[in-house]
């Protein structure tokens, strides 16, 4: 319902400041300056939402009794004698990089004026050619001058889910350090999970020392929009983690 909203609120924007700018191109440089600003203020404002719900969370849970607490120097013992670990963190590290690549292509555009004059330049030409009214032409033009930004950050997640689909994997977190309570689990102290936990399946891997947790609807930091992740779990007893969590779960499938 979120993201459906940030949509319809970036659709509205587009419409409202092509329609500006074109009555008033000779502040075209300060309305541009002010979409950027906006959307950047909506991105924040539905990013505050989320880390809001993210602390209440964090707090729900904290404040039930500790079952057990790993810290990072534990878990980074026991990483470093899993060999296999890195080869499956490197998708997660390109992938963070092909997210980046839209959003460096938005500063450019939004720094170089040169590129910026040549894109509305090219978007103009395009539709002058089906558009003969002038006044309507120029409003198209800015209309798909800002809905190409609104398409580059979408490509941001679309690119990151196509890469981890060509390449077979679901998206990974393994966790730096976490606790785990009675009402639920926390992830390097900023993602918690309620108990019990839906939609999700459990595995353990006893030679790597690991449990690894399979869950829909969570965000991973390598794919933040919602979808399945995986979130492993180092432990020197993963059978004790096992025989903790099996019982906090719903529709459990191993």
């Amino acid at each position: 319902m979120r993201r459906t909203f940030t949509y319809l609120l970036s659709i509205v924007a587009m419409i409202f400041f092509s329609y500006i700018t074109t009555y008033y191109q000779q502040y075209a440089s300060m309305i541009f300056l002010g979409y950027f600003i906006l959307m950047m203020a909506i991105m924040m404002i539905a990013a505050g939402r989320s880390a809001s719900k993210v602390i209440k969370d964090i707090n729900y849970i904290q404040e039930s009794e500790k079952i057990l607490e790993v810290d990072s120097g534990t878990i980074r013992k026991l990483k470093e004698k899993d060999l296999l670990v890195f080869e499956e963190e490197k998708a997660q590290y390109l992938a963070s990089l092909i997210a980046l690549v839209p959003m460096l292509i938005i500063m450019a555009i939004f720094l170089v004026k040169w590129i910026r004059d040549a894109l509305l330049q090219s978007v103009r030409s395009v539709v002058t050619s089906f558009v003969p009214d002038d006044q309507l032409a120029t409003f198209a033009s800015w209309l798909m001058f800002y809905s190409l930004f609104f398409i580059i950050a979408q490509g941001s997640y679309l690119t990151t889910r196509v890469y981890f689909k060509m390449k077979k994997v679901t998206p990974l977190t393994v966790a730096s350090t976490y606790t785990i309570t009675q009402k639920g689990l926390i992830i390097d102290n900023r993602l918690p999970l309620k108990f019990p936990l839906k939609n999700a399946k459990l595995s353990v891997n006893t030679k790597r020392k690991f449990v690894e947790l399979e869950i829909k609807g969570v965000s991973s930091p390598s794919m933040p929009a919602q979808q399945t992740s995986r979130i492993r779990l180092y432990a020197s007893n993963p059978k004790e983690i096992y025989k903790i969590l099996k019982d906090k779960i719903t529709e459990l499938s191993e």
